[in-house]
C-alpha cells in the first residue's frame, strides 16, 4: 500500500497484488479524502462533546465550590472586622 498523487493530482492510497498465478496484478486506489471522511466527522462530533463536557464540568464544580468560597471569604472578614474593633 502507498500514498501518491494520482494523474489528477489528488492524494489517494493505492493497493496492488498479484492476481494468482498469471504474472498480472490489480491495482486499487481510494481518495484519501473519501476515506477519511468518516473519522473526520467522528473526531469533529467528539471534540465538539468533550468541550461540551468540559464546559459543563467546570459549571458543576463552580456550582459545588460557590458556598465553600462564600463561607471562606465570609470568614475571612470577619476576622478582619474583629481585628480593628
Amino acid at each position: 500500500m502507498s500514498t501518491v498523487f494520482d494523474a489528477q493530482g489528488q492524494y489517494v492510497l493505492a493497493a496492488h497484488n498479484p492476481v494468482g498465478k498469471l504474472g498480472i496484478g490489480a491495482v486499487t486506489k481510494v481518495r484519501a479524502e473519501e476515506l477519511y471522511a468518516p473519522i473526520r466527522s467522528r473526531l469533529k462530533l467528539t471534540f465538539a462533546l468533550m468541550i461540551g463536557l468540559v464546559f459543563l464540568g467546570l459549571l458543576l464544580i463552580r456550582w459545588r465550590l460557590s458556598p465553600l468560597v462564600n463561607k471562606l471569604a465570609e470568614g475571612s472578614r470577619n476576622l478582619k472586622w474583629r481585628k480593628t474593633v
